[in-house]
């Protein structure tokens, strides 16, 4: 660390005393010792009874290893069951996704008590071990009194230098947490305890297996039983109920029974603002893993989040410091979301685009996706994305007879380029020559036309709003109604890699930005004609 901002004597305040709070807690009190910094922590543990019911806890190698160096190490000889694999099934298909080489192991019902709840319980025996204090108090409010911040709490009042925001979806505070500036996606989703699932020792994810369900994640628990999570905006108890005797009725499950059923608010998504001076959020408050029912990005961000104050204090420079120190988490999570909604276009095609998402063995990644070290959320979001387009485009091309019968070769071009300036550029070149035109802002206007109309060629911008411009270009490639248009990538960046993977993509030619106009005739040479009777009239839409 440069710079050490921490100051003897600062008080802490970490409102929830879930993983994240804990881990927190327990890595900065580590860190202020390492120091010779002396830090106040105050834990509050909200004091409400407990949910009936709990997540099982997913660990693989880098979450087990996480938790010992927070002095909370996880012995697995009991309570654990060691996962076989990860099965993906989305409209009728499915694929099956190896462990870890290190091992995946869902921890529950040791002593009776969830996973997650035994790893709290661990976490927190670990924060009180390096002196944290554990109040059992529900918090209700937090209010900020010059550069200080005061808990109230059970009747009493406290001051604090600094205050962490680590409570779950349901907390009163979270609307008016910094100012009404903490703002994430929820929604209202179902969890529950089955009886009858497989004993094949595989989690199981179910992607928008109904209308409202849009992930169904089942994970099997040591005791025999699996635990479920119907995820959605608002998924009832009865939805879930339906959706897993829908499946057991198409095959995909065998008959299951509902033993214990509960609402649940989850969170999933990023929040915009994390940090406002010294009022921090954590875990649950922060951000939300739709993919990821494990606990290394809320162990992560506890971990980073420690460094951040340790650094720069309650000073001036904690936002900057924390807001970087938490990029990763957030964009994890911000990304997962996009994954989920790319997954459900995807249809039939997800499990194929997991699949194909597997990094080999030894590639580095970032943070897990279902604890899956070598499925990475960045890949897994490109490939949906991906596949999602050739679901779409399979889509409108089996309804293109329906429509308008197409029109000869060599008398269209399209246009696509989510710049305005550029695009009016091309077009009006386009027009000057006889040719007639339509121009699209983004891909998915694009496949609706040429499903209807097929174009003599297409210019193709690389950078597009929805899917990326290489991915659209071998979509156009594989089809009918564009395999043979002349597909011509263009982009601001002119690397021979670009030029390569554009090729590689099945383009004609590649442009760099700005647009030559002897080489654009170039490329065009030999495919445009124009219309017979006089000057083209160009028609232009937009997506």
């Amino acid at each position: 660390m440069a710079t050490i901002g921490l100051v003897d004597g600062t008080r802490v305040a970490v409102v929830g005393a879930g993983p994240s709070g804990a881990a927190f807690a327990s890595a900065l009190l580590a860190s202020a010792r390492a120091f010779a910094r002396r830090v106040e922590v105050v834990l509050y543990d909200g004091g409400g009874a407990q949910r009936a019911l709990a997540a099982p806890a997913l660990l693989d190698m880098d979450t087990r290893y996480r938790l010992a160096a927070l002095g909370a190490p996880i012995p697995l000889r009991q309570g654990a069951l060691e996962a076989r694999g990860l099965l993906v099934h989305s409209g009728g298909r499915e694929v099956l996704l190896e462990p870890p080489p290190a091992g995946l192991w869902v921890l529950d019902g040791v002593s009776g008590a969830p996973g997650t709840r035994l790893v709290k319980q661990v976490l927190l025996s670990a924060a009180s071990l390096r002196g944290a204090t554990v109040r059992p108090w529900h918090v209700d409010s937090v209010s900020q009194a010059g550069q200080r911040y005061v808990v109230r709490a059970q009747g009493s009042a406290e001051s604090f230098d600094l205050v962490v925001g680590a409570f779950g979806s349901t907390s009163p505070l979270a609307a008016g947490w910094m100012e009404g500036r903490l703002r994430v996606r929820r929604g209202l989703c179902t969890q529950a305890r089955l009886s009858g699932a497989p004993r094949d020792d595989l989690l199981r994810v179910f992607v928008a297996p109904s209308r409202r369900v849009d992930l169904l994640t089942l994970v099997p628990c040591p005791s025999g039983e699996s635990w479920a999570l119907a995820m959605g905006e608002d998924v009832p108890a009865s939805e879930l109920a339906r959706t897993l005797a829908e499946l057991a009725r198409d095959g995909a499950l065998p008959a299951v029974s509902l033993r214990r059923v509960e609402r649940v608010a989850t969170t999933w998504g990023a929040a915009r603002h994390t940090c406002r001076g010294s009022q921090l959020a954590l875990g649950a408050a922060a951000h939300g893993s739709v993919l990821t029912p494990g606990l290394l990005p809320s162990l992560l961000g506890a971990m980073r989040a420690s460094n951040a104050v340790v650094e720069a204090g309650a000073g001036l420079g904690l936002p900057s410091r924390f807001e970087t120190s938490q990029r990763e988490v957030s964009e994890h999570a911000r990304q997962q979301a996009k994954a989920l909604w790319w997954a459900r276009q995807a249809g039939p095609r997800t499990p194929a685009a997991f699949s194909s998402a597997v990094m080999a063995p030894g590639q580095l990644g970032g943070l897990p996706v279902l604890g899956l070290s070598s499925l990475n959320v960045l890949p897994l979001l490109a490939e949906l994305r991906g596949q999602a387009l050739r679901q779409w485009w399979d889509a409108l091309w089996s309804r293109r007879k329906a429509g308008p019968a197409h029109v000869p070769a060599g008398s269209l071009v399209y246009v696509v380029d989510d710049d305005a300036d550029a695009r009016g550029a091309l077009v009006e070149f386009l027009q000057r020559r006889g040719t007639r035109v339509r121009a699209f802002e983004d891909e998915l206007s694009l496949l609706e036309a040429a499903a209807r109309e097929r174009p003599a060629a297409v210019l193709l911008d690389v950078v597009l709003r929805w899917v990326d411009g290489l991915s659209l270009c071998r979509a156009l490639r594989g089809h009918p109604a564009t395999a043979r248009s002349r597909l011509i990538s263009m982009s601001g960046l002119n690397r021979r890699s670009d030029r390569d993977a554009a090729l590689a993509s099945g383009a004609d030619a590649f442009l760099a930005k700005p647009i030559d106009v002897e080489e654009l005739e170039r490329a065009l040479a030999g495919v445009l004609r124009p219309p017979s009777g006089g000057a083209a009239v160009a028609q232009t839409g937009s997506g």
